[in-house]
């Protein structure tokens, strides 16, 4: 959260190296040193609005205005997701994960195996990994779901604790939709990392949602109008805490490793 429409915020970079063996009355070595940066952010402004007749409201048989209030919050998060993912950058837009070409990015083989998504989790160091995440959408979830190693063994595995929560190598898996899939190639990306040190999103105002029956031409048309505003901005903080892969095919094109095909074993 930020109070200023914009300014600059300080982040640490990178992760931290070792301490010296150091011998009695040998000099200590100095240690790497941290290493800061400026991120400059400029909030924008997201807003839209719904005109909802008031026969509508009055009549309907179920609670009409928490319906509008839903679904105008549905919006806001399909719009931060977008933004996060997809944002244009510059001064006048978010700057997205995916489109600011900041990150280090590995191009998916004709076959996903094993060995290659153990490859995309050691690109960025050990630091990050430890409090990384995969970020997919479903089709790509899909995909890798039919990845099997050489015992048969799904590589998703289901977090015991929610059925609904799967790992991949022991780090969290969450779908967006938002992240999008071309229809003529049937190619989407998967992101890795540790993205609470990769991205920030500033937020200057949380979404906000009022509504007005007199305003503009509402009292004349007899409608109440519903309106949701929100302010924030994405800044990419650190581009060695996350990597992306590109070209990923998925759908029925899509070719995996399963138990016939060269397999890796995943204790390693």
């Amino acid at each position: 959260p930020k109070t200023a429409p914009s300014g600059s915020y300080t982040v640490r970079k990178g992760v931290a190296g070792k301490l010296y063996n150091t011998a009695e009355k040998e000099q200590i070595k100095e240690l790497k040193n941290m290493e800061f940066e400026q991120i400059w952010y400029n909030v924008k402004k997201f807003a839209g609005f719904m005109p909802v007749s008031s026969e509508l409201l009055n009549d309907s048989f179920v609670n009409f205005v928490r319906e509008i209030v839903d679904w105008l919050s549905e919006s806001a998060v399909v719009t931060e997701n977008d933004e996060v993912f997809y944002g244009k950058g510059g001064e006048t837009n978010v700057e997205g994960i995916i489109t600011s070409e900041k990150y280090k990015t590995l191009k998916a083989p004709s076959v996903i195996t094993i060995k290659f998504l153990r490859k995309v989790k050691n690109q960025i160091k050990r630091g990050y990994r430890k409090n990384a995440k995969w970020v997919m959408n479903t089709e790509a979830f899909e995909t890798l779901a039919n990845i099997e190693d050489k015992n048969g063994r799904g590589i998703l595995a289901q977090d015991p604790r929610d059925e609904d929560s799967f790992l991949l190598f022991g780090r969290p898996v969450e779908v967006y939709d938002e992240i999008v899939t071309d229809d003529k190639t049937q190619k989407t990306h998967i992101l890795f990392g540790d993205f609470e040190r990769a991205y920030f999103m500033f937020d200057r105002e949380k979404f906000e949602i009022k509504s007005t029956d007199v305003g503009g031409d509402a009292f004349l048309t007899d409608q109440t109008y519903f309106r949701g505003i929100e302010r924030f901005d994405g800044k990419v903080v650190d581009p060695e805490a996350a990597v992306i892969v590109t070209d990923l095919v998925v759908g029925e094109e899509a070719q995996v490793e399963t138990p016939s095909t060269e397999s890796a074993d995943l204790g390693k």
